[in-house]
């Protein structure tokens, strides 16, 4: 669908995003920050119209845009019967249910941020707004187009008319009388508390656990190094973003460390940054192991049939140590052109959880098949010289 074309049927100067490819994660970064100017230069546009699917930023980013996401027919079929006055807004839908699109009318305060929906202890959707983002049209990422159910403008709103299914006062705070249609009320008094000082006492639990959570981390001195190293600076927690940085970071992971310390590592992403997300850490565990031994059956399927059977049967840290070896052995780097690489049995037993001599161990069979060379012996560290890890040549 043409940008113009959205931003004619939503009505209001709406922060279009792209999305990339076969997911739901915009093409750019950074793009919680965007404003509609940004998005008007002719190299966004350009981007837009190439995108396969475009997403809207919610919030006061859109002048209060924001979107009723309902996982089912029969949850949407509810929710239009209690507000009938939606049932006219714009609406869209992916492979099931559909989103009401929606002009929220705050009294000059700011977009609440995106709730999660519950029937009971149930998940049944999300009210997405301000930080959040919503696709609007182009290919789902699971096959098929978005489509249009009703092209009239977006309803203009307030929160406290809104009727949530179940007779309660909506997603957390959005009802609260923060948003009472009378706008007169002292921003100091007790019926106009800041709706982000009701969001972090709703989340001081999570806040409490993921302080735990770095505590537990800078007490395991090898597992916070490589968080370090791999994580916390390549990634940024985002709403919307659990799922794709998970993916990202078990498929790197994969050839960096053992399965055991990949599961740590994205256990404490999940922990340190729980107060971003709206799944469960089970939910989010059982999604990254299941990643993880998928990225198993790609690397076998890289290797012929008269390999791949056997190195199925090999130990779990065998064949993890093969991938380590082979992962730094592409880097092209100046102290270690491609096919040669640095590895010291600490380091590769830190990655295995292992003891050195265990690694050791692995690297001497790996050299005694054929599979490694050592070009220069590694050496300990010495009063004015930096320690040196061993020097390999990979031959496979």
């Amino acid at each position: 669908m043409d940008p113009n074309k959205i931003l004619q049927l939503l009505g209001v100067r709406a922060v279009l995003l792209p999305i990339r490819a076969k997911s739901k994660a915009p093409a750019v970064s950074s793009w919680q920050k965007l404003t509609f100017e940004d998005t008007q230069s002719d190299w966004y546009q350009s981007l837009l119209q190439r995108a396969p699917a475009i997403a809207v930023l919610l919030g006061d980013a859109s002048e209060g845009l924001c979107s009723i996401d309902c996982d089912s027919d029969d949850y949407l079929g509810e929710f239009l019967e209690l507000n009938p006055r939606l049932a006219d807004s714009f609406r869209t839908k992916g492979r099931r249910g559909a989103n009401i699109w929606l002009i929220l009318e705050t009294a000059g305060q700011r977009c609440p941020s995106t709730k999660r929906l519950y029937a009971g202890d149930v998940a049944v959707g999300e009210f997405r707004a301000d930080g959040g983002q919503t696709i609007v049209a182009g290919r789902h990422e699971k096959g098929g187009t978005y489509q249009v159910l009703c092209c009239s403008p977006p309803v203009r709103i307030r929160p406290n008319e809104i009727a949530w299914p179940g007779g309660k006062n909506g997603p957390g705070s959005l009802g609260s009388s923060k948003f009472s249609q009378d706008s007169d009320s002292s921003p100091n008094s007790a019926s106009s508390v800041s709706l982000g000082l009701l969001n972090l006492l709703h989340n001081n639990e999570k806040i409490n656990e993921s302080l735990r959570a770095e505590e537990e981390l800078a007490a395991d001195p090898v597992t916070g190094r490589y968080y370090k190293k791999f994580l916390a600076k390549k990634f940024t927690a985002q709403q919307g973003m659990r799922n794709d940085h998970m993916v990202q970071m078990v498929t790197f992971l994969h050839e960096a460390v053992s399965k055991e310390l990949c599961m740590k590592l994205v256990r404490f992403f999940y922990l340190i940054n729980q107060v971003e997300y709206n799944d469960s850490l089970e939910h989010h565990m059982k999604a990254a192991e299941a990643h993880y031994n998928a990225c198993d059956v790609r690397w076998l399927q890289g290797f012929g049939g008269q390999v791949r059977a056997p190195l199925a049967e090999l130990p779990d840290r065998h064949r993890c140590a093969m991938r380590i070896c082979s992962a730094l052995a592409r880097l092209d780097l100046p102290e270690s052109p491609a096919g040669e690489f640095y590895l010291s049995c600490n380091e590769l037993g830190d990655r295995l959880c292992l003891h050195p001599p265990q690694a050791q161990r692995i690297l001497k069979q790996f050299e005694s098949f054929d599979m490694i060379l050592m070009l220069q012996p590694g050496s300990k560290r010495e009063t004015g010289k930096k320690a040196r890890a061993t020097r390999y040549k990979w031959l496979i």
